[in-house]
């Protein structure tokens, strides 16, 4: 496999091809030595798994419902209608 003509720079210790984006799919399997009908070699996934970790994002955590519903009102145009509905809702009583 040819890797002349693909671009590769260092990213924290990890080999990157620069723009994989901007290459073509066989450009890419070459530099990384992928067998595009194969995949990765289980070998080579347990590997990677062990120097890598996971493919996965860390979990967020959730707000609780209350919050949410809460930072719906965090807004001064918002807390102006608000105290306009209350002064109407007095004023009608009063009336």
């Amino acid at each position: 496999m040819h890797r002349s003509n693909v671009n590769r720079r260092m990213s924290n210790t990890l080999l990157v091809i620069e723009y994989p984006w901007a290459k073509t799919k066989e450009d890419v399997a070459a530099f990384y030595t992928v067998d595009e009908a194969k995949g990765l070699s289980d070998e080579r996934v347990k590997r990677d798994l062990e120097r890598y970790g996971p493919n996965e994002l860390p979990a967020e955590e959730g707000k609780p419902l209350w919050k949410l519903i809460l930072e719906q009102f965090d807004d001064l145009l918002v807390k102006i209608l608000l105290a306009a509905a209350c002064i109407s809702f007095v004023s009608s009583n009063l009336i």
